[in-house]
């Protein structure tokens, strides 16, 4: 079996011959690969390896799974202006985040005055904890923020630009690993707040606590009940 440091070297000078190849024709970049491969198999690289050597021009963008009806739902996603459709695979660049827009819309009978979004990174749990960057719309009496107000009203949507968070994301994402690594998006909507000061929050509606000297700021009202 070939010394780690050695397939270090034969990596990085293999990426270069693929990052040359790719911007040329496409029967260039075949003609590589032919040649890498055989190497490959000579020097008994492992299949790990093998795949930093092929990036992944596949990416995904999915809806969170989940059994609740939530208030607010992702309904449309693209990159750039080119719609794609939610779950299934498409081809996209390494950059591919910084131009993900998606569409989320209003399902309840309320008007929305903040929401919280989390895009997850699921590859990213291979080397810990699964990566996941916040997105906030609209304002929250508690918290302080630069975002602009926001009411959303009942069956309106909205477009959500990534690319505000495309630095922040690729500072989290090459804290631990490479940006071309990741080729899946998992868009989850974990709480949202309405005009009337109430907020849901893990399927159910909770109402701020009259006592400001509890340390419980938010008493419960019962399960949430979205409309048909």
């Amino acid at each position: 079996m070939i010394q780690r440091p050695a397939a270090n070297m034969i990596i990085d000078t293999i990426q270069r011959v693929i990052s040359i190849a790719s911007g040329r024709r496409k029967t260039v970049l075949i003609v590589a690969l032919n040649l890498i491969f055989p190497i490959a198999y000579v020097i008994r690289l492992s299949p790990t390896v093998l795949a930093r050597l092929t990036p992944q021009t596949q990416k995904k963008v999915e809806k969170h799974k989940t059994f609740l009806k939530l208030p607010l739902e992702v309904s449309e996603a693209k990159i750039g202006d080119k719609p794609i459709a939610l779950g299934e695979q498409f081809d996209g660049n390494v950059d591919w985040l910084k131009g993900l827009k998606v569409k989320v819309r209003n399902k309840s009978d309320k008007t929305i005055t903040w929401a919280s979004i989390f895009f997850w990174f699921p590859e990213t749990r291979q080397t810990g904890p699964t990566m996941i960057e916040q997105f906030f719309i609209g304002q929250r009496s508690e918290m302080k923020t630069s975002n602009p107000p926001l009411e959303l009203k009942a069956g309106e949507e909205m477009e959500l630009a990534l690319e505000s968070h495309f630095d922040s994301i690729k500072r989290l994402i090459q804290s631990r690993g490479r940006l071309d690594e990741v080729n899946d998006v998992d868009i989850e909507v974990s709480e949202v707040m309405f005009d009337d000061g109430t907020l849901y929050s893990g399927d159910n509606i909770w109402k701020p606590n009259p006592d400001t000297t509890s340390p419980h700021k938010w008493l419960k009202s019962g399960p949430y009940l979205r409309r048909p």
